[in-house]
């Protein structure tokens, strides 16, 4: 490669830098202002700040001659054209989920209105796709030059030159210099091609045949771009190709800054060198493209010019930040929709202190990144997984913490900061939860029977007799001993207090039980005299009014009733009893397959066969009760599948369940009815990740959760869910203040407070 770089460096020598020697001129009232704004470069593609592969003397000038900025990033967007949402942040100088729409009209206040309001002659020489078209309109001459493959960033310079000829020596001018290049097709003047040997071209240390999580990018444009899993000849030709696009336009803009040198403009001319994002070509982590929140995602971002002093910071920058502080350099108004923060300050003063703390990025509904100076948390919200780096000491991003008891405390810190800069931002993807706070109690039986009274106190029950009250929002458990009962399984229970609880069994003996003193004692309200009663539910309309069903005894479900606060009950006569189909049941997984509201009664059976089946009827009579029969046709019954929970927020149904013998099948876990149960559908978005024992709703938190053994999932609206917990449970409840309580196998309970539920 040395011979080769030899024998071309005599027309890459930049001879326009001459710090030492003051230009004389005619100057202008304000500085210019040439911004240049790359297209997929990513931050270590600079000679001079440290990629010694590389060869771009122009480029490596201007470093000497001014600021570097080594933490600087596009916000990303929602777009897998990420360079889209780039742009519409840099010239509009706002986040990402607050800018205009990049392809809807827009008269807002751009970069170009900005400096053309200021009397500045403003140039916009741009590719003309995937960019901000209205922001372009702005600038008084506007220039699109296509990619044309070897000659783009000649003919992007060609018309640089032109326009900057055209300035009178008495204007200030603002450019705003956007080549197609480094994007692919990657075709550059073979002079360029011919100076990088790919057999000699060095991989990063993040090289990877294969990514090391599936995020479900590589069937986008640019990860086909080469083969998977990557080759690592393959790798270097590519990397080979990008870095020749970059000596290429790095030679042409050479001939710009010369035409600034030659008339007298370059010492009062502010230049921007950035580009919209960085990209993984190369194989970064068995990547290629832009469509990941990785380092390589990160722009260089060069400041140079009057009043810039020489030096480097490692500040954390957005990109839309470089709006307001080219106003504030050229001495115009910050326009007050602006943002973005001016860093004028660390331009200015090597003592300047950072202007964030924390930086924020986005990629669809799939990736959400943030960072401050020593740490970064990587989300995948539509897998629940997490990748935690140590920038410090792990600038590659090789070594996951996210799981290392070690970095336990900096895990929790780093999602809180996710939380806040979610909200800060206005993200529209749910904001990241707290994990569920997990109290592991003894016995380790299986609890699928729980009630919680607050945030502070809940009930919960299971296998071998087991009954617990839990209290101090359950740092204290407390056994309570039910001597009459051996090694049953009390699956449903309800509270009205930490004294009064209430009880049933499911399987023999069937059996309903009562204390009024915190559990120290129980009495028998109602034993079953059938061989057959299995008790699957028991719910309370109110304080007084509950019911509880079972399997059904000759065709009938068995349906028992109270008036009087479980004190007694009765059971409804057969003749009123639901008649259900053969093999139709319910199921007893969560003391939710059962549904009491405004007098009426929802039951969800399994079991059977085709489509599951609700049923529902008024709050029992002893003369009379009409049950209807709706088929809820998006979850089918099998002797393990069927319906296994029902929930509402007041206007919509929510039924989840599917086959508990096959926990990660999400086929036919969950339906939505709008219309009080009668008719049922399939969700519009996401389904829970699998089959679902529990679901409820929090109104304080305006969010659905459902429960399996293999995980938590949330949704706002009931038709799209995501993931938000690996931990699974059975039984879920939620209080009046929001706060959710769960409990499953091996005696776990779990909790989350209201202010951190999804």
């Amino acid at each position: 490669m040395t011979a080769k770089l030899c024998s071309v460096c005599a027309f890459l020598i930049p001879s326009f830098w001459f710090a030492a020697c003051p230009v004389y001129g005619v100057a202008p009232k304000k500085p210019n202002v040439l911004i240049v704004y790359t297209d997929d470069q990513r931050f270590d593609t600079i000679h001079a700040l440290g990629n010694t592969q590389i060869h771009t003397p122009n480029l490596d000038a201007l470093v000497e001659r001014g600021m570097s900025f080594s933490n600087a990033y596009c916000q990303g967007g929602n777009s897998a054209a990420v360079c889209v949402p780039s742009r519409v942040q840099f010239l509009s100088g706002k986040s990402t989920f607050r800018t205009p729409a990049p392809r809807q009209p827009y008269d807002g206040m751009t970069l170009g209105k900005a400096f053309r309001e200021a009397g500045y002659k403003t140039i916009c020489i741009s590719k003309p796709g995937n960019s901000f078209s209205d922001a372009h309109q702005h600038f008084e001459v506007l220039q699109h030059i296509p990619h044309k493959g070897a000659t783009t960033n000649q003919q992007c310079a060609d018309a640089a030159i032109d326009e900057l000829k055209k300035v009178r020596e008495d204007q200030s001018f603002m450019m705003y210099f956007a080549p197609s290049m480094p994007h692919d097709p990657r075709t550059a003047e073979e002079r360029f091609h011919s100076m990088y040997d790919p057999s000699k071209i060095q991989l990063s240390k993040n090289y990877m045949a294969e990514q090391p999580i599936d995020i479900g990018v590589l069937n986008i444009r640019d990860e086909k771009l080469a083969a998977y899993p990557r080759d690592e000849k393959e790798m270097k030709r590519h990397l080979a190709e990008y870095y020749a696009c970059i000596t290429s336009l790095d030679f042409h803009l050479g001939r710009v800054f010369d035409l600034l040198r030659e008339r007298k403009m370059l010492d009062n001319t502010v230049i921007v060198f950035s580009s919209d994002q960085g990209l993984a070509v190369g194989g970064r982590h068995g990547l290629m493209g832009k469509q990941n929140l990785y380092e390589h995602f990160k722009s260089p971002l060069i400041v140079a010019g009057p009043g810039v002093r020489h030096g480097t910071s490692n500040h954390l920058t957005y990109l839309f930040d470089v709006f307001p502080t080219v106003c504030e350099l050229a001495g115009i108004p910050i326009p007050e929709v602006c943002e973005g923060r001016s860093f004028v300050p660390v331009c200015k003063s090597e003592s300047a202190q950072p202007q964030r703390d924390r930086l924020f990025a986005v990629y669809t509904d799939t990736q959400r990144m943030v960072r401050n100076d020593r740490w970064k948390l990587l989300w995948y919200p539509k897998l629940n997984r997490f990748q935690l780096f140590d920038l410090q000491n792990d600038p590659d991003e090789l070594i996951n913490l996210a799981e290392q008891p070690a970095q336990s405390e900096v895990f929790k810190a780093m999602k809180h900061l996710m939380r806040q800069e979610q909200r800060r931002f206005g993200d529209p993807l749910s904001p990241l939860t707290e994990d569920w706070t997990v109290f592991q109690t003894q016995p380790k039986s299986s609890l699928r029977g729980l009630y919680a009274l607050d945030s502070a106190n809940a009930w919960a029950s299971g296998s071998g007799s087991t009954i617990l009250r839990l209290s101090n929002g359950g740092e204290s458990i407390h056994v309570c001993p039910v001597p009459s009962l051996e090694n049953a399984e009390i699956r449903s229970l309800h509270a009205w207090n930490v004294d009064q609880v209430v009880f049933a069994t499911s399987g023999q003996p069937a059996k309903i039980m009562k204390t009024s003193d915190a559990g120290h004692t129980w009495r028998t309200v109602y034993s079953s005299p059938y061989e057959q009663s299995f008790f699957n539910g028991l719910q309370f309309l109110d304080d007084a009014r509950g019911i509880v069903f079972g399997d059904p005894i000759d065709s009938h479900l068995e349906i028992l009733w109270t008036e009087d606060a479980g004190e007694h009950w009765q059971r409804l006569a057969p003749e009123y009893s639901p008649r259900v189909e053969t093999g139709e049941a319910g199921f007893a997984a969560s003391n939710s397959s059962m549904l009491l509201e405004r007098d009426s009664v929802r039951i969800g059976l399994g079991g059977g066969v085709g489509a599951a089946t609700l049923l529902s009827s008024s709050f029992p009579s002893r003369f009379e009760s009409k049950w209807n029969r709706a088929s809820i046709s998006p979850i089918a019954m099998s002797a393990t599948a069927g319906i296994f929970s029902l929930a509402t927020n007041g206007a919509r149904l929510v039924a989840v369940g599917g086959d508990y013998k096959n926990e990660s099948n999400s086929e036919a876990n969950i339906a939505v009815s709008d219309d009080g149960g009668k008719t049922w559908r399939l969700p519009h978005g996401s389904k829970p990740r699998g089959y679902r024992s529990a679901v409820t709703y929090s109104a304080p938190a305006q969010v659905w959760v459902a429960v399996g053994p293999n995980g938590t999932d949330y949704s706002r609206d009931g038709e799209h869910w995501n993931a938000f917990s690996d931990i699974g449970f059975h039984a879920l409840a939620c209080t009046r203040d929001g706060t959710l309580w769960a409990s499953g196998s091996d005696g776990r309970v779990g909790r989350i407070v209201h202010s951190s539920v999804p």
